[in-house]
């Protein structure tokens, strides 16, 4: 009992020295983060993150430029909703608004929180390992599912065969197998670049556990059969090479891609659908041909409004009046919008965040967005971590800064930069390093 007392001081001590509370909320967060399917937790918690930050704003402390930035984006999205797309202000308070078009305001609220913060490289360590180890049994038990093909009696369905097709796929407690292919991919990569260059570091779990758990993690990513993750995962890991290889650190790319291939030679024991699933691959596969359809479609919206856009939200409205063929209102070339068309509050969307941006708040609000993006690269890029001894600091640098090319390639196909799933691995690896470096900066203790 002694022995579990020290290790807990040691590592999560300093998380509840001082304003417990707050800390409380990021644990909570990061612990509910795999569950989008029963989010409760992680919105109650990101929403206490937000009124923390908003009360730090409020007492005098100066968001900086990104965070400037986030909520120029914030201001602009609600009033493209409202004056272009003429969204009503009674439909903010309608929870499904929240659960679909407006969760790209969630999805930013965890990096809000940590540009005003600060952690210690400890914190940091401890919180980016609960995000690992709450990963964990989710993974196992849908990986158990997956290959007997069984939901084995548990309440939940973890793994499930793909609609209209004999393959299974790895959804955890995610909404879609893509969503728990960017979470837990980004989740993967996060700890291969930190297993990699920051092995000897002093972790919470021996760096043996933590190894098996980011391989367990790894398998059940490529098992979710998500071509937009994998897409992301190689983007990620792309920039990881390349940082490496120009750092002339080889044999740490080498050690980074022996994780890997140690995660696929586990596959290779089981029959995977993953092969399978890569080869369907074509423009007669059902999701293919619907994402064409759904860019053309947004080619053909955006010369109607190209500036201002339709409104925010209201990309997955037109389609639902005569056959897809909304009435059009406005200035053409300038500002369009649709005319007398309900708002409908699904999860429709043209499967592609840039053309998502574009069709609704125009090419000004496709601009805000790349240039929000930019300075968060900028900011990351630029980031300095003292640390006495140990890489952690440098490591947990690069993880964020693949997150940022694994969550734009994400978008590609998908309206990543509007998820959560894909966002909170990045948004909590990249703020925990910002945090850290904040902490440099001022050169003080932690301080929430």
């Amino acid at each position: 009992m002694d022995r579990l007392k020290a290790w807990f001081q040691h590592h999560f001590g300093e998380l509840f020295a001082s304003d417990p509370y707050v800390n409380l909320a990021v644990l909570t967060l990061i612990a509910g983060a795999p569950i989008t399917k029963a989010p409760a937790l992680t919105v109650a918690a990101g929403f206490l993150l937000a009124l923390i930050t908003l009360w730090r704003y409020l007492r005098g402390r100066r968001p900086d430029g990104v965070s400037l930035l986030i909520m120029i984006n914030y201001g602009y999205w609600l009033t493209s909703a409202v004056l272009v797309g003429f969204v009503p202000l009674r439909m903010f308070a309608n929870p499904a608004f929240w659960r679909w078009d407006g969760r790209i305001f969630f999805a930013f609220v965890p990096l809000l929180f940590f540009l005003s913060s600060k952690f210690s490289l400890r914190q940091a360590r401890t919180l980016v390992t609960v995000l690992l180890v709450v990963s964990v049994p989710i993974c196992l038990l849908g990986l158990a599912q997956y290959v007997l093909r069984s939901d084995l009696g548990l309440p939940v369905e973890l793994a499930k065969p793909v609609p209209g097709g004999k393959l299974w796929e790895f959804h955890g407690l995610m909404k879609s197998h893509n969503a728990a292919g960017t979470f837990f991919g980004g989740v993967a990569l996060t700890w291969i670049i930190l297993l990699t260059l920051a092995w000897r570091e002093d972790y919470p779990l021996p760096k043996s556990i933590l190894l098996g758990m980011t391989t367990l993690v790894f398998i059940a990513f490529v098992f979710t059969l998500s071509r937009t993750g994998y897409l992301a995962f190689v983007a990620g890991f792309a920039l990881l090479a390349t940082r490496l290889i120009h750092r002339r650190i080889q044999w740490r790319l080498v050690g980074a891609i022996a994780v890997v291939l140690i995660a696929i030679t586990a596959l290779a024991a089981f029959e995977s659908d993953v092969p399978e699933r890569i080869k369907t691959t074509s423009f007669d596969d059902n999701n293919v041909s619907k994402r064409l359809h759904y860019w053309t479609t947004s080619i053909d919206l955006i010369p109607k409004s190209p500036i201002v856009g339709i409104g925010f939200s209201r990309w997955n409205d037109y389609r639902y009046v005569d056959n897809g063929r909304a009435y059009f209102k406005g200035i053409k070339g300038i500002a369009m919008t649709p005319a007398n068309v309900p708002i409908v509050n699904t999860k429709g969307t043209p499967h592609n965040s840039y053309f998502a941006f574009a069709v609704e708040t125009g090419l000004f609000g496709l601009g805000l967005v790349l240039v929000l993006w930019y300075a968060i690269w900028r900011r990351l890029a630029s980031l300095r971590i003292e640390e006495t001894d140990g890489e952690f600091g440098a490591a947990l640098k690069l993880a964020a800064m693949s997150l940022v090319p694994f969550a734009l390639a994400a978008a590609l196909v998908g309206h990543a930069l509007s998820s959560p799933a894909t966002m909170l691995p990045f948004t909590i690896v990249a703020g925990l390093a910002i945090a850290a470096a904040n902490l440099t900066a001022e050169g003080s203790q932690p301080d929430q």
